[in-house]
């Protein structure tokens, strides 16, 4: 499993704008459960506010952070017998 998370500054970071799209799009749930109104959060000045306060503060602005997974199979020792891939039957098999 691996995570990982995007660490920005400064006044040229793309994180302002990817924050302020983040959420616009939850905006409607932030208020229909009541977190805070369209006034005050103030989507129209969301990205300036957040990168005049980060250029102020010398800070760093951390995106939510990805998550990834992976595993593998492992071959069963009862799985049925596959002749066709085998080697001696491919085409080619074996050749450079």
């Amino acid at each position: 499993m691996l995570q990982r998370a995007r660490v920005e500054h400064g006044p040229d970071s793309a994180a302002y704008a990817w924050m302020e799209g983040l959420t616009r799009t939850l905006l409607p749930v932030i208020e229909q459960t009541g977190v805070a109104t369209a006034e005050h959060v103030g989507m129209d000045t969301r990205a300036a506010r957040m990168r005049n306060e980060v250029v102020a503060k010398n800070a760093v602005v951390v995106l939510p952070p990805l998550i990834g997974a992976w595993t593998t199979k492992p071959l069963s020792r009862t799985a049925p017998s596959r002749p066709e891939l085998s080697p001696r039957r491919c085409p080619g098999a074996g050749t450079r």
